[in-house]
């Protein structure tokens, strides 16, 4: 059975948020139950109105996904875009979602939801696999993941979502380089110096 374009763009992002949740979910749980590591910094602490944001939106988006699986017109309100564009958003959340899968698994013991207070003993700068080529992976992964999003489902709730992650994402990595160049020093100057931030 193959299926249409519109079957693709209506389950599509759905399995994909699901693969890139269950995955963290995953990696959660296994940090903590075998390595004794708290992913989640933010936990215990105050979130900062970048991370309120970025956490409101992401919901947002994930709803507005998985209702389109029930409404009665789940195009409703989405601009008409040329096939050629809409496949190559399918291919772009594709990839991101790929993309920021392996980032996280690659991030090992120091990957971490949030800025951590102070540096935690299990936290390394990481710089093999994807980090040879961008410091920010997993947050590329996000960023394609949602540009792929808005052009296969074009309307405001994306282009909306879309601009939120670009401004806040780059607020959100201001913050950890800070913290990075406090607590790695030379060793993370040094990384900065051979990679760029996003690709």
């Amino acid at each position: 059975m193959i299926l249409s374009l519109a079957d693709i763009t209506l389950y599509g992002p759905p399995i994909l948020i699901v693969i890139m949740t269950g995955f963290g979910l995953l990696r959660t749980t296994y940090l903590a139950k075998r390595a004794g590591v708290t992913v989640l910094a933010v936990k215990d602490r105050k979130k900062t109105p970048t991370e309120m944001v970025l956490g409101v939106s992401g919901l947002l988006l994930n709803i507005y996904c998985f209702s389109r699986l029930i409404l009665p017109d789940p195009n409703w309100g989405i601009w008409v875009m040329p096939p050629a564009l809409v496949w190559a958003g399918v291919v772009l959340q594709v990839i991101g979602t790929v993309w920021l899968v392996t980032s996280q698994a690659q991030m090992g013991k120091s990957w971490r939801i949030g800025v951590p207070e102070d540096r935690e003993d299990s936290q390394t700068v990481v710089t093999e696999g994807l980090y040879r080529f961008s410091r920010n992976p997993i947050y590329v992964g996000v960023i394609v993941f949602v540009a792929g999003l808005t052009l296969s489902l074009p309307s405001l709730i994306t282009v909306i979502s879309l601009a939120i992650n670009v401004v806040f994402i780059r607020n959100l990595v201001a913050r950890e380089e800070a913290y990075m160049a406090k607590n790695f020093g030379e060793d993370y100057a040094l990384y900065c110096s051979k990679v760029r931030r996003w690709l």
